[in-house]
């Protein structure tokens, strides 16, 4: 099976969103504030925002007007 470059990046990003939120999640459902958690789990706080607000606003695309 072939694939192309953008099939790829389309898993990438999809696998890399997943697993920003486990760990929004895992940050949420511990308690511990983003900085904390951020830095016991050796992740950029600035990372966890970005993907914050990325996947917020694929959920509100999902979920429409």
């Amino acid at each position: 099976m072939c694939y192309q470059m953008a099939d790829v990046l389309a898993m990438w990003d999809d696998y890399r969103a997943q697993t920003w939120a486990m760990l929004i999640q895992e940050c949420t459902n511990r308690g511990l504030t983003k900085r904390k958690f951020c830095r016991q789990r050796g992740i950029s706080e600035k990372s966890s925002y970005y993907w914050l607000r990325k996947l917020r606003g694929q959920m509100a695309e999902v979920a429409g007007p």
